[in-house]
């Protein structure tokens, strides 16, 4: 389908642009990794991966599998949501913002269970927290923690 070419180009383009900002980060080494280590496995994982899923769609004819008005809403929805996570986690914080997110996103692609929901957040905030402050040693933005001088 033209559509999903359409769509792997755009986040190959997106990986490609990525790439070039992360290159311009210093790399360091695996014991001592820098700014850009990291991200330059990200965007190298996320040029992968549109690749092949590019090369899969060769020769693929339209099957009439084309997303409906719902789905291209919550496409836009979950994009709404990204960029306002973005603009609001140097307001309310890493914690806060990432778990209003995760419950949003994940009611739209379909979690409608209140439980599961918060469930899934949490433990999306939990682990993020655990990666980054416990084993990188990296400090997250929580401007509603330093205000309240905890």
């Amino acid at each position: 389908m033209m559509l999903n070419k359409i769509i792997i180009s755009a986040h190959l383009a997106c990986a490609a642009g990525y790439l070039l900002v992360a290159g311009s980060l210093p790399l360091g080494t695996l014991k001592a990794p820098g700014a850009g280590l990291f991200p330059l496995i990200i965007g190298i994982l996320w040029a992968a991966v549109s690749l092949f899923a590019l090369a899969n769609r060769r020769g693929e004819e339209n099957n009439g599998d084309s997303p409906d008005g719902a789905d291209s809403a919550r496409v836009f929805k979950v994009s709404a949501a990204i960029v306002i996570y973005t603009l609001l986690l140097p307001v309310i914080g890493f914690s806060l913002s990432t778990f209003l997110t995760l419950m949003y996103v994940s009611y739209l692609m379909g979690n409608h269970s209140r439980v599961t929901c918060l469930g899934f957040s949490l433990a999306g905030v939990f682990l993020s927290v655990l990666i980054f402050q416990w084993l990188l040693q990296l400090s997250l933005p929580e401007p509603l923690l330093t205000m309240l001088d905890f």
